[in-house]
């Protein structure tokens, strides 16, 4: 049986304008912005009713859908999950954001005004601006953002997650929430309330060759390497680490040794003068495998380590057992903000 999506006209005047009723439903027009062109998806939500939209009487119902663009506690509309149109497609993009060479350090140009910017690196979304006008442009640092779109133009943590889920199939992507709505609202009578979020959708970053603004260039940095190994213990997957203090250094100094019945004393480290630095591969399923830091650059307060990664080579001979690679260093360095460790063959960025 062949569905059918609920396509509804928008209000393109600008003096008919939705009536409001006390416990009505609510609309939340959400209107997104790709490459592709522009769409606009409408939930309503409230206590069931029948609703009259562009002269149409629409009976809404509570159930599920198992439409990926469904969104839970929504109320379904004629059995669909929601209300959509297309709507015209952006003509510029919203904002211009660049890396930053030699640094995490982002540029975000806003080309109108925007309620926020955040992006998803394929594995983690990042804030990377808040409210701003039209011409702002400066350097942002990116800041992890653990709740996705959540409540980026006032979108809900449920719609947040399936719209976040779209974009995120797209691979890395800047969203940007747009302060100006570009659509009227739509011929609806009997609704409670209406909000409206615009969201434009672009893809990657910009990678410039040249540094943006003030960029300091990267120094060599003293280092020494503390212990390297393969029976590190505490995890099956790759992390990352940075010791600032004794306490941080000794739990790392005992997790590399953890296989070890009698470990090697722990090195003498000054805080006041270094930081350790600390690069554990994860359980691997031969020998074979080995990790070392090559090269260590500063920035500022940010280091960056140049770390490689050897593997079996293709019919060698390696020892079947479990290994754990893993290798530390010390750093010249005192209160870092932040270490970077990156492949010493492409520069990819590690952790």
């Amino acid at each position: 049986m062949t569905k059918f999506r609920v396509f509804l006209p928008l209000l393109l005047l600008a003096g008919c304008l939705p009536t409001f009723q006390e416990g009505a439903p609510v609309l939340h027009d959400v209107a997104l912005y790709t490459d592709g062109g522009g769409r606009l998806y409408g939930y309503l939500y409230g206590e069931p009713a029948t609703l009259s939209v562009g002269g149409r009487e629409l009976e809404l119902t509570q159930g599920a859908s198992d439409d990926p663009l469904s969104v839970p506690g929504a109320l379904l509309v004629e059995g669909e999950p929601d209300l959509q149109q297309d709507v015209a497609p952006l003509t510029n993009a919203a904002v211009a954001i660049q890396s930053v060479p030699y640094s995490t350090d982002l540029t975000v140009s806003a080309n109108e005004a925007v309620l926020g910017v955040r992006y998803y690196d394929g594995e983690r979304w990042f804030t990377l601006l808040g409210e701003a006008a039209a011409g702002f442009s400066g350097r942002v640092v990116p800041r992890a953002e653990a709740d996705g779109l959540y409540g980026l133009g006032g979108l809900t943590r449920a719609e947040a997650e399936v719209f976040g889920r779209r974009v995120q199939a797209q691979g890395p992507v800047v969203v940007t929430a747009l302060a100006e709505v570009r659509e009227r609202t739509r011929q609806a009578n009997g609704l409670g309330d209406y909000r409206h979020t615009a969201l434009a959708v672009q893809q990657g970053l910009e990678t410039v060759n040249e540094p943006v603004g003030v960029t300091p260039t990267p120094l060599a940095a003293p280092w020494r390497e503390l212990g390297r190994g393969t029976q590190a213990t505490g995890g099956d997957a790759p992390s990352f680490e940075l010791a600032t203090s004794e306490t941080q250094f000794e739990n790392l100094w005992r997790r590399a040794y953890g296989a070890m019945l009698t470990p090697p004393p722990t090195p003498e480290i000054d805080f006041e003068r270094e930081s350790v630095a600390a690069v554990f591969l994860g359980t691997r399923a031969s020998g074979g495998y080995g990790v070392e830091v090559h090269n260590v650059a500063l920035t500022g307060s940010e280091a960056f380590l140049d770390v490689a990664v050897t593997e079996p080579a293709p019919g060698g001979l390696t020892t079947q057992a479990l290994t754990n690679p893993w290798v530390m260093v010390a750093l010249g360095v005192p209160d870092l903000s932040t270490v970077n460790f990156r492949g010493t063959n492409d520069g990819e960025l590690l952790g």
